[in-house]
Parts: structure tokens; C-alpha cells; sequence
């Protein structure tokens, strides 16, 4: 789908000529990827309950090329929402596991980067995805309606093209 030729600023981020297209930031850090304005969040959409904001900002996020985990939720006294805290699931950072036992087998030396130890078995390596990413929606209760009132569409890492979509675990 082709767009007007001029460029756009969204977000800080300089768009390409076409939808659908990863957006580098004009200093190299941020991703960003247009969308249709109909699935992009903004600030002051309204949503009557939390599951339509949760399917909601996972339809944004197959579309941009991102999978969303769920962050936090903060209650009032009663039990209600008072606010609700949806990230990429690539936020925040891993940090080595702490030993529990010293391991003694000569052939282990220890955990290696991205190794996994439960106890003194080592487990299979796995790549290291929290990397502090700061896209996420925030929406907060505001007279029994929930209301958008932060959103963060930047990216610090690669989107997932289109084509590799069907390999995230929204699709």
C-alpha cells in the first residue's frame, strides 16, 4: 500500500514511503514500523474491559512484528483495575541464575553465557532475549472506562518481517 511520497515523523521516528516497513530512528536506536492508524494505539482510546486492550495491542504487535507479554497490573482496594501494563517481551534485561550447590564434575566449569542451571544440572543453552526494550501501553481505569495513557510505539531491536511472522507465538 503506497502512501503520500513526503516523509513522516512519528514518534521521533523518520517513516518510509510505504506501510507495513521497519523504520529505523534517525539515530540508529529505535524500530518502528507504521501500521494503519484503525490498529495503532493512542493516547486517550478508550476500551470497556482489560481482555479488549490485551487483544487489542496484540493485533499492533503482530502487525509490527513483536510479541507482547503481559507486565503489570495494579488494583484498587476492591479488586478492580486500577491500571494495567503491557510491554514487548523483549523488556527488561536477564540476569545469571544464582548456583546452589557447588558444582564438582571436572568437565563443568561452570555456567556458560546464556546456560540455564537448575541445581547442579546444566540445561540447554538458550539465547538471551531481554535486551530492555521500552515499547508498551499503559491504560488506567478512569471512571470505569479504561483509557490509553502512555504508549511507546520505539523499538531498541529488529522487528520480525512479515514473512516470519507466522513463527511468533501471536500468530
Amino acid at each position: 500500500m503506497q502512501i503520500e511520497e513526503t516523509d513522516f515523523l512519528v514518534e521521533g521516528v523518520v517513516a518510509e514511503k510505504e506501510f507495513n516497513e521497519v523504520l529505523q530512528g534517525v539515530d540508529g536506536d529505535e524500530f518502528c514500523r507504521i501500521v494503519e492508524s484503525q490498529f495503532t494505539p493512542y493516547i486517550g482510546q478508550l476500551f470497556v474491559d482489560l481482555e479488549e486492550v490485551v487483544q487489542f495491542y496484540k493485533m499492533y504487535a503482530l502487525a509490527c512484528g513483536f510479541d507482547v507479554r503481559r507486565y503489570t497490573t495494579k488494583k484498587w482496594h476492591d479488586g478492580s483495575v486500577k491500571s494495567k501494563l503491557l510491554v514487548c517481551n523483549r523488556q527488561g534485561f536477564t540476569y545469571a541464575k544464582k548456583l546452589h550447590k557447588v558444582i564438582e564434575a571436572e568437565a563443568y566449569s561452570g555456567p556458560q553465557d546464556g546456560e540455564l542451571v537448575v541445581g547442579d544440572k546444566p540445561r540447554r543453552k538458550i539465547k538471551v532475549r531481554r535486551i530492555g526494550c521500552q515499547a508498551r501501553l499503559r491504560v488506567s481505569c478512569v471512571k470505569g472506562v479504561l483509557v490509553v495513557d502512555r504508549f511507546h510505539a520505539g523499538h531498541n531491536h529488529e522487528l520480525v518481517d512479515s514473512k516470519d511472522r507466522q513463527f511468533q507465538k501471536l500468530a
